[in-house]
């Protein structure tokens, strides 16, 4: 049955973008027609299909940016609701779990919803139980630790992608579960963090299940590989992009001030640096293991740059001044641990257990004694961990020329913060950068990125040409930030063993 309704206007975000990518079909090869997605009219008298997991909560506050949303994917008439297939790009911060429930209520059928992994899926169970009147036990999960075996009844299940995919031999429970869950027709398929369907383990999962709605979420629609158009033909087109600047002029986000600073390489950091740059044409003819133990000795160098480290504690001492909540990302395991002792400060890595994940986390939100302002953050930390009321990040090293890793960083700053009454909603955003190395160049491919998505990057003049050895020692009377020659030397053999 074909339904009139008027269309979604596609905001742009300039040539070449992503949407650009999403909306335009043929472009890609792609015939037209066999994209579309046609409105589907849900039955109204199956009464026993229907979700009974009860409405929103009285105080749960829905914004109009989020019934925009549900509006383009799902509407009323003549009595009758339809749904179609698509993909809704919402900023970090902006409500992402929330708008996949309204739609979850709107649709109001048997749900699943698919997620990077089990701690993003644990925070989607938190937040239908924040936003919702659900009962215990009526949001299930399948995930590698908990499994739970599915009623006869509609509900809703969240899982994660490598779930549904798994391709070894499996627990009986986990065996039981999986066959049900390919036995049921789900009627709404939520897709979290949808830039990961493409993959080419993942990208299956539409044909493999039974599914009819499909609804891609994302904040950072954004592939290294390019095959994030075949979003297109996996979900179906975007139907809603929020663009960032209205959010913020709204007071929906936070005002980011997003900052980089040129730090120049240490004189012994510098002549190393020289010293390996000469010795590539050596490692390109040799295996490529050499090669990688190349690169990873270029960053390396660049990324424990001193002049980082002082720039770093005097972002971390002005800001903690001001009582601000601060996160210091590090891709580098072997830095973060480095800085985070030194600073005498909470860190969490890919080695750092759920339990003390947690803990660390809720440190940091109370800060109880004045003492956990601070939070050094890994890779792990880029997307699906709430870490509320930080409004300062400090980025000393990142991956290559990661565009999605920038946006999502920025996201963890990004949220307003509601308990902080009669506070400006500005919040900081630093990238220090080793001058004259590779790291330029892949900071250069980020900063172009989310100068596109609306954030304004102003390079911060404050340390050019300022000896900060006298301010650290000042601002950081008990660290050892200092390093002499013979501490550099052996610091930079370390690096090359």
């Amino acid at each position: 049955m074909d339904v009139d309704f008027e269309e979604e206007g596609l905001s742009h975000g300039g040539a070449g973008s992503w949407v650009d990518e999403l909306a335009d079909d043929s472009k890609h090869g792609i015939p037209k027609g066999e994209n579309s997605v046609e409105w589907i009219k849900q039955d109204q008298k199956d009464v026993e299909d229907r979700l009974d997991i009860g409405g929103l909560k009285e105080d749960v506050k829905v914004r109009p940016y989020q019934n925009d949303c549900i509006k383009s994917m799902f509407q009323e008439k003549n009595g009758s609701i339809f749904g179609r297939s698509g993909i809704i790009d919402l900023p970090c911060g902006a409500g992402k779990s929330l708008t996949g429930i309204l739609a979850t209520l709107r649709w109001n059928r048997h749900t699943l919803i698919v997620c990077p992994h089990q701690k993003s899926c644990r925070q989607w169970r938190e937040q239908f139980q924040k936003f919702t009147n659900c009962k215990d036990g009526q949001i299930l999960m399948f995930t590698s630790k908990e499994k739970s075996i599915l009623p006869n009844i509609p509900h809703v299940l969240i899982t994660t992608y490598n779930m549904l995919t798994f391709d070894q031999k499996r627990s009986p429970l986990s065996t039981d579960i999986f066959a049900q869950l390919s036995d049921i027709h789900w009627s709404l398929t939520i897709f979290d963090e949808v830039h990961s369907l493409p993959a080419e383990k993942y990208r299956e999962i539409p044909n493999i299940f039974k599914m009819t709605i499909k609804m891609g979420l994302s904040a950072t629609i954004v592939r290294e590989d390019g095959k994030i158009r075949d979003l297109n033909h996996l979900i179906g087109p975007l139907r809603k992009q929020i663009d960032i600047k209205p959010l913020v002029e709204a007071n929906y986000l936070s005002r980011i001030h997003y900052r980089f600073v040129h730090c120049p390489l240490d004189t012994t950091f510098k002549r190393t640096y020289i010293d390996w740059i000469g010795r590539k044409e050596f490692f390109e003819s040799e295996d490529i293991e050499s090669e990688t133990s190349f690169g990873k000795v270029l960053k390396a160098l660049y990324t424990f740059n001193p002049r980082k480290l002082h720039v770093l504690a005097c972002l971390l001492r002005y800001h903690l001044i001001r009582s601000d909540k601060i996160i210091v990302f590090s891709d580098d395991i072997v830095g973060l641990q480095k800085f985070a002792y030194t600073f005498g400060s909470l860190y969490i890595d890919g080695k750092t257990s759920e339990h003390d994940r947690d803990l660390r986390i809720q440190a940091f939100k109370d800060n109880s004694d004045g003492t956990t302002n601070i939070l050094f953050l890994s890779q792990v930390g880029d997307v699906a961990i709430d870490i509320p009321n930080a409004n300062v990040g400090i980025q000393i090293s990142f991956q290559y020329g990661s565009q999605r890793q920038e946006l999502q960083r920025i996201g963890r700053i990004s949220r307003i913060n509601m308990e902080s009454e009669g506070k400006s909603n500005d919040s900081y955003f630093y990238t220090l950068v080793s001058n004259d190395t590779d790291e330029m160049k892949h900071f250069e491919k980020r900063k172009l990125y989310i100068q596109d998505k609306g954030y304004e990057v102003k390079r911060l003049t404050t340390f050019d040409n300022v000896e900060l050895e006298d301010e650290v020692s000042t601002c950081w009377p008990d660290k050892p930030l200092l390093l002499n020659n013979e501490e550099k030397i052996s610091f930079v053999d370390t690096i090359l063993k």
